[in-house]
């Protein structure tokens, strides 16, 4: 430590109204303890005469709050102390060789005149304008007046320039704040330089003066500067830049000989051997604060800050030392607020951990209100991290000191355990597992993993890792490793079996049965992977029970409509917390063999590229033969056979299946029932099913062939029987309600009260007299008990009632199973009741479907199509119109609407451009299409429509609306429309056909490829329907329109175009 002979301690020791000053000079042979009154005159004299002489520089004065015990004076001793004063001055000056001159014996009167005038204390007087002095940049935090600061410095030359300085009695340095983030002032200047600056614009313009206290020196070639920021100051000018980069010998030489020219001139003593130094040397300025008058703001912040400091020493755990060394300073503050509101502000800014450039904003408020302000923002700031940190704090320690619980109350309970000899810990687990896999006969591949696995597991500590190992184990003992169910090879009874419980589907219990019969023939079975087509509510996924049933398979369902996550199929990997197999494991654990059938419900719903992988892409390895029978879950991470399982599938439409895993299903469409399939349904399976369920099995009540008819018709008219079963449960629904109500006769007693009369039929007299006596004397000492206490409360409890409260309902609660406390109504034997077609307006309401023909006699341009979809079958009408006459129509234009999709506007297109090529061709004189605006419409706008299959209806109806003639009102039509006139293939076939039976058609015309299809539909469908099958447009057009003449055909529009030729003309 560099020392020299300064005042190095100072204390204010306030007692009685006086405020006297410890003193301790040290000087090179030893150290004065001398105490002086705190009076301006003495204050300013011994700072003035030490100052002056440079022998002795006097440390500023620093307040501090002391107790009133360590000196005893009184008001009678003032003068004593004066003279006491100036003995010590006389002994600072013989210790020090102080030497008054003339200069200073002149101006002393004046000074001391000035500042016992003034009543200013020695910090109030403070030149505007330093002497040139040593400039610092520094980087981390902005100095505040009032607290000392360490400051580190690398610098090797400005180490030496401070040693110098400090022989030099100069104490003083300048600090600025750097304006880069990163902690360099220029690329071009490396770490050692960073410590010095030469512009103006390298740091910020306002920084502090500083007293030099302390320099420490240590081995890392670094020293460490224990400044005390004095004022804010303004960088004026920099009048020594330093010289960073290294010069050349000729550049050196050239400089000392103009030194030595230079050596002649007068120098100012103070400024000679800094200007010689290779460091910045600026002149500063002093920057006092705004004046401004105490008032109730300035009061509220600085007591806010002060709370908010002290409440933030309470939490802030790493600031509270240097928060409780402010303490003194702070009540001593805090005792004349009004005249150190900004000394506080710098106090409170300088012990947050804020950003510099936050505190460098409060170093240049002059403003003190402003700076009390973004002081206290800070502040603030501080509080809430420490108040976070702390709530996180105690959070963590909260988590920890239960895991330690848990962690000791789990080995003392393996503790007891073992001493009661009922440990189950890590040995009895694995003992287990291994006792459990030599009952099942492993494959040798899965025999390896669980030996190595099981290796593991005995090296493991009972944690995490061991309980992760474990369920892993568990799930490969799980699997029915070589275990199948015995498969069911009598066609006859699988047949009985499906029959029983499906009717109709007779593509579907084909298949089956053909699968029976192959697998018989080979004496073994071979999965199969089918996927069942058809709308809803046909009994697609139901038949899957069935057909598990008929060939002696275990069942297991799940549904991927809307799956999106590929660890749902294939698992997730064992690394991730929480891991488990996918569905297809999952369904051999539940089924327990290797061989059962699993039905993948809603297959045209699952995401083909979801947000976790793509789970129709995953389904790609279990659904094909040649590769599933070494099945390779992430989880399990074992081969498994899938090869014997049968696969059933299930969609409405294949149009969204992806074609790959299309191409590995065998499809099977399932197509709608028809109106006498449902009939038969609804007698056979729906109505004695809902009689059941609704409490009326055993009673006479019947629906009329009649009623069913007409409930299909008008309220069920759809492919599938879900809509019929909800109306036939409402039915009966209605029907058990009106019992009930026409009926009111005492109910039956429960099971509880019918045991309980027996029991009381089997006891004497004696008996039942004596139980009833105990009862009654249990009661009355419970009501004797309780009086007390109710009486007290009564008043209380009837203030709190309400009238909600006298209204409430008490309910008994029973034990036993969800029928324990009901009681069975009694239905008249001899009740009966036929529902007939007149009666289901009032069980079911009006009829939702009265007709499904828009039209009976479609006018010009609507021509009835036929449309199937996931739905069935349906009557679709086009209708085609001109939107302005043709007199009045400068050019064609055509438009299609009616939620129209790409294929179908496809088709709207070529059937516009292949009227217009026919027209021509058939009529050459009609010049319709030249100036019509045409619209065709398809109704049931909100309905979404697709597919190519109404092409010819579409060509129908602009051909009628071009020869203004109507069809007949019984045909119907289907097909796609080449530009060539070529009538193409449909599908759906079937449901189009029952969809034109139920509109009352007679006609159907549709494609000569689909004759196939045609002869395939059950006669009961076509009864009633006549097939009119085209291979080219020409057919349909010769039996709608061949009446039309030649003559007719051109002349249709002719006096419009008389009126059009005859404007042009003009």
């Amino acid at each position: 430590m560099k020392s020299a002979n300064k005042l190095l301690k100072s204390k204010i020791i306030n007692h009685g109204g006086k405020r006297f000053i410890t003193l301790d000079v040290i000087t090179a042979n030893n150290t004065i303890k001398i105490q002086l009154q705190n009076t301006p005159k003495s204050n300013h004299t011994i700072k003035n005469a030490v100052n002056k002489q440079r022998n002795v520089n006097l440390q500023s004065l620093r307040s501090f709050s002391q107790t009133p015990s360590l000196m005893n004076k009184d008001d009678k001793d003032n003068k004593k102390d004066n003279e006491v004063n100036e003995e010590d001055l006389i002994k600072i000056k013989e210790m020090t060789g102080f030497k008054e001159s003339n200069h200073t014996l002149k101006e002393k009167d004046s000074s001391k005149t000035k500042s016992s005038g003034s009543g200013e204390g020695p910090e109030d007087h403070i030149p505007s304008v330093y002497p040139p002095v040593m400039a610092l940049r520094i980087y981390k935090q902005p100095l505040l007046p009032g607290l000392a600061k360490p400051l580190v410095v690398s610098d090797p030359e400005i180490v030496e320039t401070l040693t110098k300085c400090i022989e030099n009695n100069q104490f003083y340095v300048s600090v600025f704040l750097n304006k880069d983030k990163d902690g360099k002032s220029n690329g071009k200047f490396d770490k050692e330089h960073a410590d010095r600056f030469t512009s103006m614009d390298d740091v910020y313009n306002v920084g502090t003066i500083c007293e030099i206290s302390h320099v420490y020196e240590s081995q890392s070639a670094t020293s460490t500067l224990l400044l005390y920021p004095h004022n804010r100051v303004k960088l004026s000018e920099i009048i020594k830049v330093p010289e960073l980069e290294e010069k050349s010998l000729s550049e050196e030489i050239a400089k000392l000989k103009e030194n030595e020219g230079k050596a002649d001139l007068p120098i100012d003593e103070d400024e000679s051997f800094l200007m010689k130094e290779n460091v910045t040397v600026a002149k500063v300025s002093v920057l006092n604060d705004n004046e401004l008058e105490s008032n109730p703001t300035i009061r509220a912040l600085t007591s806010e800050i002060l709370k908010s400091l002290k409440s933030c020493a309470s939490v802030n755990f790493p600031l509270r030392e240097e928060i409780s060394a402010l303490a003194e300073a702070l009540d001593s503050l805090s005792s004349n607020q009004d005249k150190h509101p900004g000394k506080i502000a710098d106090f409170a800014a300088n012990v947050t951990a804020s950003s510099p450039e936050e505190i460098q904003g409060v170093l240049e408020e002059l403003d003190i209100e402003k700076r009390l302000l973004k002081a206290l923002e800070l502040v603030k700031q501080e509080m809430m991290n420490a108040e976070l940190q702390t709530k996180l704090s105690k959070s963590m320690d909260e988590r920890i000191r239960k895991r330690q619980h848990e962690s000791l109350l789990y080995d003392q309970m393996k503790a007891i355990k073992a001493e009661l000899g009922i440990d189950d810990g890590k040995p009895k687990v694995i003992e287990k597992l291994a006792k459990k896999a030599s009952e099942i006969k492993l494959p040798e591949h899965v025999q390896v993993v669980f030996n190595e696995e099981m290796d593991k597991m005995k090296t493991m500590e009972t944690s995490t890792e061991f309980t992760n190992t474990r369920n892993y184990v568990e799930w490969i003992l799980n699997i029915p490793w070589n275990q199948y169910s015995k498969d069911q090879f009598d066609v006859k009874k699988a047949r009985q079996i499906l029959d029983k419980k499906h009717y109709g589907m007779q593509d579907v219990k084909d298949r089956i049965l053909e699968f029976i019969a192959v697998s018989k023939l080979q004496g073994k079975s071979k999965g199969q992977i089918v996927c069942l087509v058809g709308p809803p509510g046909v009994g697609k996924t139901s038949i899957g029970k069935c057909i598990a049933e008929s060939l002696n398979r275990k069942f297991y369902r799940f549904a991927v409509g809307g799956l999106s996550d590929i660890s749902e199929i294939k698992g997730h990997r064992r690394t991730y917390v929480g891991a488990l197999p996918g569905r297809l494991i999952e369904g051999l654990k539940q089924a327990k063999t290797m061989n059962p059938l699993i039905m993948i419900d809603e297959i045209d719903k699952i995401a083909e590229n979801g947000i976790r992988g793509s789970p129709s892409s995953a389904l790609l390895e279990a659904l094909d033969p040649e590769q599933n029978d070494s099945f390779m879950d992430h989880y399990i991470d074992i081969p498994v056979d899938f090869s014997k399982v049968l696969f059933i599938c299930t969609a409405n439409s294949l149009s969204t299946i992806p074609r790959p895993l299309l191409d590995r299903m065998e499809v099977i469409e399932v197509s709608g029932y028809t109106q006498y399939e449902k009939l038969e349904i609804t007698k056979r399976y729906i109505e004695p099913s809902s009689k059941k369920k609704h409490g009326l099995k055993n009673v006479d009540i019947q629906m009329e062939e009649d009623a069913i008819k007409e409930l299909l018709k008008g309220y069920c008219p759809e492919s599938g029987v879900r809509t019929l079963k909800q109306h036939v449960d409402k039915i009966y629904r209605k029907l058990a309600f009106k019992i009930v109500e026409e009926h009111p006769e005492p109910e039956v007693s429960s099971k509880d009260e019918t045991s309980h009369v027996k029991e009381l039929a089997e006891k004497t007299a004696g008996e039942i007299e004596k139980e009833t006596e105990d009862k009654v004397t249990t009661m009355l000492d419970s009501i004797d008990k309780k009086t007390v206490s109710n009486q007290t409360t009564a008043a209380t409890e009837s203030s709190k009632k309400t009238d909600d409260d006298e209204d409430e309902v008490k309910i008994e609660i029973v034990e036993g199973d969800e029928n324990a406390a009901a009681s069975k109504f009694e239905i008249p034997s001899d009740y009966s009741r036929t529902v007939k077609k007149e009666d289901l307006k009032d069980l079911v309401g009006t009829p939702y479907f009265t007709k499904d023909r828009i039209y009976e006699q479609p006018p010009v341009g609507v021509i009835p199509g036929l449309a199937a979809g996931s739905m069935g079958g349906s009557l679709l009408y086009v209708e085609s119109c001109i939107t302005q006459p043709l007199i009045y129509s400068s050019s064609p234009h055509y438009q299609a609407t009616g939620s129209l999709k790409d294929v179908i506007k496809e088709s709207t297109d070529i059937a516009y451009s292949f009227s217009k090529m026919y027209l021509a061709k058939k009529f050459p004189h009609n010049r319709f299409f030249e100036k019509a605006n045409i619209h065709t419409h398809f109704p049931a706008g909100a309905v979404p429509k697709d597919g190519p299959s109404a092409g010819v209806t579409i060509t129908t109806s602009l051909l009628s609306l071009a020869l203004n003639k109507p069809i007949v009102n019984t045909v119907a039509m289907t097909g796609e429309i080449s530009l060539t006139g070529k009538v193409g293939a449909i599908g759906g076939l079937k449901e189009k056909t029952m969809a034109a039976k139920r509109s009352g058609m007679t006609e159907i015309i549709f494609p000569k490829d689909n004759l196939a299809q045609w002869d395939e539909i059950p006669d009961i469908v076509k009864e009633g329907i006549q097939a009119r099958p085209v291979d080219f447009y020409e057919e349909i057009y010769d039996y709608l329109f061949g009446k039309v003449t030649v003559d007719e055909g051109n002349t249709v529009w002719k006096k419009d175009f008389d009126v059009i030729d005859k404007k042009k003309k003009k």
